[in-house]
């Protein structure tokens, strides 16, 4: 792999399925799951900065954390095999699940791996762990779950100058809500003329505004748009689907040919279906949705649930 095959800027695509042409919703999708097969959406943003630092060349190796199943750990190795540095992805877990797709394509792509049980994962935050972890990796740069942080930053940034190339005038951005950093980026850069959405994927997300406020304070610039957390979409909990979300997304390939996954998108752009149809936005606006990627999350649940995501609209 190389970087040429990275395409930047990502399109973008209005799209007009029946719902959004009944209630006159001017809907677009900014296609950043196109940005590479391997590393795309918000986890291309969140690296490209790590990657600059990478490079630089004052670091030997990228170490981060990550589920069994982590989008952002199979984009991490897979941005270290396209950038040549190397990785290594601390796994919540016992090694058998080393197997899966996403963590045996990791290790496909370099990535080490090193299991640790949960009680070791928790502390994943904790200053004193994090100090011991880089005393026994001196030149490894350190990176959180799913990448949040100040070098986030840099690639959200160029993201919202995009959009508003993209999009001009007064809009509404919509973006799938897991651990806030991409939202709260978005919402440091957006214009004034901008709302920034973010749907929540979790079963309460109420508590993400907290770490959403947290995330502002650190940023480069004080939020001069207006932004609203929903938490109402988050169905049975993160990581959790039901048939009614799959006949969604599976119909909104029908109409659209984008597919979605059930993880972020699929429940993010069915958050924007219910309210387009409750009125919530006026007729003539428009819907920016951020596609946040993390396609490659479908081949492990294919694995896992072979007569759930049957479909043509799962094949990626």
């Amino acid at each position: 792999m190389n970087q040429s095959a990275v395409l930047l800027p990502s399109p973008v695509q209005r799209i007009a399925p029946g719902w959004t042409e009944k209630y006159a919703i001017d809907l677009f999708v900014k296609r950043d799951d196109l940005i590479h097969p391997f590393v795309s959406g918000n986890k291309w943003r969140k690296l490209a900065g790590v990657i600059e630092q990478m490079q630089a060349g004052r670091y030997d190796s990228l170490l981060t954390f990550g589920g069994a199943f982590s989008n952002h750990i199979h984009a991490t190795a897979s941005a270290g095999s396209i950038f040549d540095f190397r990785t290594v992805g601390f796994i919540r877990g016992e090694s058998d699940y080393a197997t899966n797709f996403t963590l045996s394509e990791s290790q496909r792509l370099g990535m080490r791996l090193e299991f640790v049980d949960r009680a070791t994962y928790r502390q994943k935050t904790d200053p004193e762990f994090l100090a011991s972890l880089a005393l026994k990796h001196p030149k490894s740069l350190i990176i959180p779950e799913g990448g949040s942080g100040e070098l986030a930053y840099q690639g959200l940034h160029t993201l919202a100058v995009e959009l508003i190339s993209d999009v001009p005038g007064p809009a509404h951005w919509i973006v799938p809500v897991g651990s806030a950093g991409t939202f709260a980026g978005l919402v440091a850069a957006a214009p004034a003329n901008v709302t920034v959405h973010g749907i929540s994927v979790l079963k309460d997300g109420g508590y993400l505004r907290e770490a959403i406020a947290q995330a502002l304070g650190t940023g480069e610039s004080t939020p001069i748009c207006r932004y609203h957390l929903h938490t109402k979409f988050g169905g049975a909990g993160y990581a959790k689907f039901d048939s009614q979300l799959i006949e969604f997304m599976t119909q909104y390939w029908i109409e659209t040919g984008i597919r979605l996954e059930p993880i972020y998108s699929g429940k993010a752009m069915s958050a924007i279906n219910q309210l387009v149809q409750q009125q919530a936005f006026e007729p003539g606006t428009k819907l920016v949705f951020i596609h946040t990627g993390g396609m490659q999350g479908l081949h492990g649940l294919k694995q896992r649930f072979p007569k759930v995501f049957n479909h043509e609209a799962f094949n990626i």
